[in-house]
């Protein structure tokens, strides 16, 4: 008996230690639909959250860069929003558009707290500073995104270091966004513009990488692709300064190495220096990429398997795949985040419809009610194994589209602290009691969730 009692309360204490603790949990939004697609966090905690909304009502602070919006309910325009420590009050929020469609795509925070967004906008008055890069809109039109833009904001001033458009004769998009090493801006996306920057097209659509520094000027800028439809959709810095861009690739001949198995297809690309750019291709659409302090690159998305969707995670040590992990269960899952950032763990975020998803003990939620959920998942960095998986338990009504209850981003620290931000439906358990914004005000909110993991 004394054994078995030993061995049950190990195992008590293994299943207490993989269980998160909330630290605090806020709805973000007006009156209309809104939703996130990125998240960063600073070096004091504070969790920037980036997204778009239609809600003319949306909390913007009095020293925004943007503080209206004219856009209508069939429209919207893109914001950032700055979230205190204990996410008790809004500390910076702004729209980022002009009077047209604009969209705000990935963030990344610098040593200082100032950020960088990028993103589209179709809008001839998107709000360019006089030392931007391209002051006037280069003349995509449609409904696809017409030109990509950066914008660099300090909290502490409501006017931007600037702001430019970055696009040409046709469709421009800006998708991600790393901070460089020194102190620069890494951007990627994609272009369907021949004109754009003096560079030269590969395709129909190729794959875009620019760096900027600290003022906005353009310091290197290439394009990748085959002679099909390539795009850059994820970036991530190492430690060593290599870039590591990551895509969607049509193109026959892409020069990447590894299992292109069918099209379309997933790569990456580390652009190093003076370094011809490496890249490896491999099966899925990948959605997000992270960087460990050792140099291991971690890419996860969603990929066809036996006729459904799943999600994917896997490793790359230089040009190599150490392992390659499907995520999911009998129904539709997708990964949107990944952050390697505590030593040991990735956690990956989404949405899920599996009712067999590998939730662990200690599950937030563990099945995902009458549609689609948010989920969560803490992974071994060393074999991608399942430490902890959960349903966040956002879905409280009848069956809902995903771009409704959703996770999209994930950001972990060295000390177990994990922010979460993506689109609710509902009214999940953990938002907090001096959130700030307690409760939900349209369609759909924004949400950040902030727990505290063991290490």
């Amino acid at each position: 008996m004394p054994l078995l009692a030993t061995l049950a309360g190990l195992i008590l204490m293994a299943s207490l230690q993989s269980q998160p603790s909330v630290a605090y949990g806020t709805y973000l939004g007006g009156r209309h639909k809104d939703g996130a697609t990125a998240l960063a966090v600073d070096a004091a905690g504070n969790a920037w959250v980036v997204g778009n909304t239609p809600s003319p009502d949306f909390p913007v602070t009095k020293r925004a860069f943007k503080t209206q919006t004219s856009v209508n309910n069939d429209d919207s325009v893109g914001f950032a929003t700055k979230l205190s420590p204990a996410g008790d009050r809004f500390v910076y929020s702004t729209f980022i558009g002009g009077s047209f469609r604009s969209a705000a795509n990935s963030i990344a925070v610098d040593a200082s707290g100032r950020v960088v967004v990028v993103g589209s906008t179709c809008s001839s008055d998107f709000p360019v500073t006089v030392n931007a890069l391209q002051r006037e809109p280069g003349g995509g039109k449609g409904l696809e995104p017409c030109d990509g833009y950066v914008v660099k904001l300090n909290p502490s001033d409501s006017k931007a270091e600037y702001a430019t458009y970055l696009g040409g004769s046709e469709a421009d998009n800006l998708t991600a966004v790393a901070e460089a090493p020194n102190g620069g801006t890494v951007a990627v996306g994609w272009t369907r513009s021949t004109n754009l920057l003096a560079t030269k097209p590969h395709g129909a659509t190729d794959g875009l990488v620019l760096l900027l520094d600290d003022k906005g000027e353009l310091r290197w800028v290439r394009r990748f692709g085959g002679s099909g439809e390539d795009w850059f959709s994820a970036v991530a810095v190492g430690p060593d300064g290599t870039v590591w861009a990551a895509g969607i690739s049509d193109s026959e001949n892409l020069p990447c190495q590894g299992p292109m198995l069918e099209r379309p297809f997933g790569f990456v690309v580390a652009f190093h220096h003076e370094q011809e750019p490496a890249c490896v291709g491999f099966a899925g659409q990948p959605a997000a990429i992270s960087v460990d302090r050792n140099g291991h690159v971690y890419l996860a998305g969603s990929a066809q398997s036996g006729g459904r969707t799943t999600g994917f995670v896997l490793r790359l040590t230089g040009r190599r795949i150490d392992w390659y992990r499907s995520v999911g269960g009998s129904d539709e899952t997708r990964i949107s985040g990944i952050s390697a950032g505590l030593p040991g763990s990735l956690f990956v975020c989404g949405f899920s419809y599996s009712r067999d998803f590998p939730v662990t003990a200690g599950a937030m939620a563990r099945y995902p009610g009458r549609g689609s959920d948010m989920m969560l998942l803490r992974l071994s960095a060393a074999n991608g194994r399942v430490l902890y998986g959960t349903f966040l338990g956002g879905n409280a009504g009848p069956e809902i589209s995903p771009i409704n209850n959703t996770a999209v981003a994930v950001q972990a620290d060295a000390d177990g602290n994990v922010w979460v931000a993506g689109s609710a439906i509902g009214r999940p358990k953990w938002i907090t009691e001096n959130a700030a914004q307690v409760q939900p005000r349209g369609n759909t909110d924004v949400f950040v969730l902030k727990l505290e993991f063991h290490k």
